[in-house]
């Protein structure tokens, strides 16, 4: 006697595969999303610490907290880490050293995390550890070249890890905290030579330590102390989500020279219209808009750690509107740079009154 076999007919498989597109349709936006909640979980962390690393090292040192003015600037013969005194030119940056020693004149980062975190002490290797150890969860997309801008002696060294991929730039250091005002020029250039005995000969760059003209100037005789960065830390912003530099014509690249206004670890605030990380009016930018995408990488918002060691996340339209939370108490707000939202803000916020300031 003939057995029936059991089997699927060709309808029943049909219906079995559609159930199941339809399961995978809906579950993969759920499965992304949860990715993404995840990978900005680890991004705050990341902050976070950061933050808290520069704190502590603020407590070591006075209170001055890791910027370029405080670190990097000791190594372009124009000023010191507090309590030092050794001038060193940009050279002493290049090769090999050891895995404090920032790898720009900018770079706030090594200093805090290089030894704790077991960077690398050849400056090349050092910076791929910061962009992709350290780096942001969502910050995925690889640098297309590495921009030498000339008079660089280990370059070779970038150039090699660069075959094998550097992500791009994670996280940056607002100019409002990390540089001085205009009027603090004499400063800069005062305390290189009274820590050399005016033996050096200071550079025209100086401007690379000093907030862009255009921008809203810090009160004169700012110092980068956590004490002095407003009248509560809990609102001031340390460090936040951030790429540059971007550009419509080449790509993405990271500076490798030692001497740069921004580098990599700095940049002007949102604040700024024009601004290549964060501005939608960035000269190199203005095509695409890129620059957005890769700094605005939380569903549009960026993360922000705060001076008292605190994370938050901004949104897009927060970050241009709001400007007390990029700058110190007290700095003077003028200059036409700014976006039309912090324009309004700082209008309804001082009343109308001439000569306003941050709060």
């Amino acid at each position: 006697m003939n057995r029936r076999k059991n089997a699927f007919t060709l309808i029943e498989l049909l219906v079995v595969i559609a159930i199941i597109a339809l399961l995978i349709g809906i579950l993969l936006p759920a499965l992304g999303q949860a990715r993404a909640s995840a990978q900005n979980l680890v991004c705050s962390s990341t902050l976070r610490s950061m933050a808290q690393l520069n704190l502590l090292y603020a407590n070591e040192n006075r209170e001055y907290y890791a910027s370029p003015v405080n670190l990097g600037g000791q190594y372009t013969g124009r000023v010191i880490e507090p309590g030092q005194g050794q001038i060193l030119g940009t050279e002493a940056l290049e090769g090999n050293t050891e895995a404090s020693r920032p790898t720009t004149i900018q770079d706030w980062i090594s200093p805090i995390a290089g030894e704790t975190l077991g960077f690398s002490t050849n400056r090349a290797q050092r910076t791929r550890d910061i962009f992709n150890t350290l780096g942001c969860a969502r910050a995925n997309v690889f640098n297309d070249f590495v921009y030498d801008g000339g008079g660089i002696d280990d370059i070779q060294d970038f150039d090699e890890i660069a075959e094998e991929g550097i992500k791009q730039v994670s996280y940056l250091m607002p100019t409002g905290f990390a540089h001085v005002s205009q009027d603090d020029r004499p400063y800069l250039v005062g305390l290189a030579n009274r820590v050399s005995g005016g033996s050096i000969s200071i550079a025209p760059n100086v401007t690379n330590l000093m907030t862009h003209p255009g921008s809203p100037q810090q009160p004169r005789g700012f110092r980068h102390r956590v004490d002095r960065v407003g009248t509560s830390a809990s609102s001031k912003i340390m460090v936040a989500d951030g790429t540059r530099y971007w550009t419509d014509a080449d790509g993405l690249d990271f500076d490798a020279g030692t001497n740069g206004r921004y580098g990599s670890f700095t940049s002007s605030s949102p604040i700024f219209e024009r601004s290549v990380a964060y501005g939608r009016s960035s000269p190199v930018a203005i095509q695409t808009q890129t620059n957005l995408q890769l700094s605005y990488r939380h569903g549009e918002a960026i993360n922000v750690a705060k001076f008292d060691g605190s994370v938050d996340s901004m949104t897009q339209i927060e970050s241009y509107t709001d400007p007390n939370p990029w700058f110190p108490t007290g700095t003077r707000w003028d200059g036409n740079t700014n976006t039309e939202e912090s324009e309004a803000f700082m209008d309804e916020q001082s009343n109308g009154r001439p000569n306003p300031k941050i709060n």
